[in-house]
């Protein structure tokens, strides 16, 4: 991430009077950059979707289910969501 104001990623763009436009994550995980693992664990109902939505949300970039290295394999997303 960058700290110059023309590059940084903006959470939501800003239409005035308070109205904004969600914009989503970066769907496309790059396989060359080192990203430091978040594992979000808990019992079921615990919100855990909310939290790597909250994180997508901060970062840009996709969480992804621990089921989901079952079916597709091994990716290089920083967020992985499990039980």
């Amino acid at each position: 991430p960058s700290l110059d104001e023309n590059t940084r990623r903006q959470l939501s763009l800003n239409l005035g009077g308070g109205a904004c436009k969600w914009e989503p994550p970066e769907y496309e995980v790059p396989t060359n950059v080192a990203f430091y693992k978040t594992l979000i664990a808990g019992f079921p109902s615990c919100d855990k979707r909310m939290t790597f939505t909250q994180m997508e949300a901060l970062t840009g970039w996709p969480a992804r289910d621990e089921w989901d290295f079952v079916y597709y394999g091994v990716t290089n997303h920083p967020f992985i969501k499990s039980n």
